[in-house]
């Protein structure tokens, strides 16, 4: 069975991402709530945390939408496309 490179994605990558992504917030949450981490404005690390939560939900969800949105949709459309032009095709 040959290893395809999207199969990876979908079963390695993505979830990584998907549970990096709530456990940083988790982590970053769990910080504020035991007042390790004070998120006034005048602290440096509150910009540093929204940027970082910015970024991770931008990248979350460029992740979501490739793995399992529309590329995923037209790699099965693509995939039952090739079936019948062989299924009709001789060989």
């Amino acid at each position: 069975m040959k290893l395809d490179h999207r199969v990876i994605l979908r079963v390695v990558i993505a979830p990584m991402v998907v549970f990096g992504f709530f456990g940083v917030i988790g982590a970053l949450l769990y910080m504020v709530f035991k007042q390790q981490v004070s998120l006034s404005p005048q602290d440096g690390l509150a910009v540093l945390l929204v940027a970082l939560i910015g970024a991770l939900s931008r990248d979350f969800s460029t992740v979501v939408n490739f793995c399992y949105g529309s590329t995923f949709g037209s790699e099965k459309k693509t995939e039952a496309q090739n079936a019948e032009i062989q299924r009709v095709q001789p060989d």
